[in-house]
């Protein structure tokens, strides 16, 4: 019986530090809270299948995505509140950790911001950023959990797009011309192209018409200039004593100067082709670099 005792006791103090790991290594492994939801818009379903969602991003591009409601700012700018709230809490994925997008809802004042970390300041140019936000910040009173798949829908397409082919921007020239618009059927973004103007198309109408036109007029300025008779002589076409000649001057009538303008300096930072918008960039009180933008809703 003593010796059945032993053993227990032996088995026990073996036992109770593999116990004490594992609680530990339970608490470490916690997952991260990527959707913050303060103003409690979201039912806890809603916030799990957003979680699930940004768990995919995460893993298939090592990419941050948070999505942080509030009733108040403290006093902050939406922009700097969204900033700090990424740097603060520890938020960035890839080679430096700084790789991320945070959507802020500021129910309090009513106000949307983006902000962008690392590559995420690639992939979300300020043109792309209020595009999503036409699209999430109507919908964030009404159907907040709507808004928010969308945004998360619009992170995963946007990284694909810069990934494949190019970030979804503002482009100018040749065949770039045009815009994105989103397609509510399915949650995507589309590239319009600007349409073509047919120079030639109405050719066959206005030319003649022009023509009539210019001809009825010429036709009646000449008419009505047709006033003058012919004179025997050339005395005959002066009028007695109306010709005297007592003054020369020399008039200069036309004068020209040639100005060049000074150089501005710019003084905002921007990152992006000559083709694109880019992305404008600030930093953070931390003295990060983010890039971002917002609006009201």
């Amino acid at each position: 019986m003593r010796k059945i005792r032993i053993l227990a006791i032996a088995l026990l103090i073996f036992i109770a530090p593999l116990g004490s790991q594992a609680q530990a290594s339970t608490v470490g492994d916690t997952p991260q809270a990527h959707v913050i939801d303060y103003a409690e818009l979201l039912g806890g379903y809603q916030a799990e299948a957003l979680e699930e969602s940004i768990a995919k991003i995460i893993e298939n591009y090592n990419f941050d995505v948070v999505i942080v409601t509030t009733n108040s700012i403290g006093g902050k700018s939406p922009q700097a509140y969204a900033d700090d709230y990424f740097d603060n809490n520890g938020y960035g994925k890839g080679q430096n950790g700084e790789d991320g997008v945070l959507l802020l809802v500021d129910m309090g004042g009513g106000n949307w911001h983006i902000s962008t970390s690392g590559y995420g300041i690639t992939v979300f140019t300020d043109y792309g950023i209020q595009l999503i936000g036409g699209v999430v910040a109507p919908q964030i009173r009404a159907n907040p959990y709507g808004a928010f798949s969308i945004f998360v829908g619009s992170v995963a397409q946007f990284l694909d797009e810069a990934r494949d082919n190019r970030p979804i921007d503002i482009y100018t020239g040749g065949d770039s011309n045009g815009s994105y618009y989103f397609d509510s059927t399915n949650g995507k973004y589309y590239f319009e192209p600007a349409p073509v103007p047919n120079r030639w198309r109405n050719v066959p109408i206005v030319f003649p018409a022009g023509f009539v036109i210019s001809a009825l007029m010429m036709f009646v300025k000449a008419k009505g200039m047709n006033t003058a008779r012919s004179k025997a002589h050339a005395s005959d076409y002066v009028r007695q004593g109306s010709f005297s000649l007592d003054t020369r001057r020399d008039l200069y009538l036309h004068s020209t100067t040639w100005s060049t303008p000074r150089p501005q300096q710019s003084t905002s930072s921007r990152t992006g082709g000559s083709s694109g918008g880019g992305s404008s960039t600030h930093s953070s009180s931390s003295g990060r670099s983010h890039g971002g933008g917002g609006g009201k809703f």
